[in-house]
């Protein structure tokens, strides 16, 4: 009854157990895929590292991680996994299970702030470049340091007004 997807995954890598939350966030019924790789969610691209978690699962340890997986109808899904290895009363590993949460919107929003802070980043380079450049004119048309100060001052007001009516906007 978790809304998190629980899949159950034997020693070869193939499903024997799925969940209905694992059904809602794939599109695949249990009958549709348990007996089938887990392989077949993970996109080509991410394969290798897929590949490089199953052996340390095996050997006991519990892989936590983000990742992308690959939907029934081939959408690329931002999730993030538990993986844990299942083991018999004598302590020997059976398989693992895999506890999986959709975070696309978490990722989204992460995606979004990286491209703000690029851009605001690439912004303040340019104000920084304009106010350079405000400085150099406004030192070749004073000849006191404090006509300097003052012309400096009222171009830097004009450019915060400027920039105060195009945020109005």
């Amino acid at each position: 009854s978790s809304g998190d997807a629980v899949v159950g995954v034997d020693l070869n890598g193939n499903i024997e157990a799925w969940n209905k939350g694992a059904e809602t966030l794939f599109g695949y019924s249990a009958d549709d895929i348990i007996g089938k790789p887990k392989s077949i969610l993970v996109p080509q691209d991410l394969r290798a590292e897929f590949d490089a978690q199953r052996p340390k699962i095996l050997a006991g340890e519990i892989v936590r991680a983000e990742s992308v997986r690959l939907s029934r109808d081939g959408r690329r899904i931002d999730i993030e996994f538990v993986d844990a290895p299942i083991t018999d009363s004598f302590g020997a590993t059976r398989g693992y299970s895999t506890i999986i949460r959709d975070i696309s919107e978490r990722a989204a929003a992460r995606d979004h702030r990286q491209l703000l802070m690029r851009e605001l980043a690439h912004r303040t380079k340019n104000q920084l470049a304009i106010i350079q450049s405000i400085a150099q004119q406004t030192r070749r048309n004073t000849s006191s340091l404090d006509g300097f100060i003052k012309a400096f001052n009222r171009r830097i007001q004009g450019l915060s007004a400027c920039h105060y009516i195009l945020a109005k906007q």
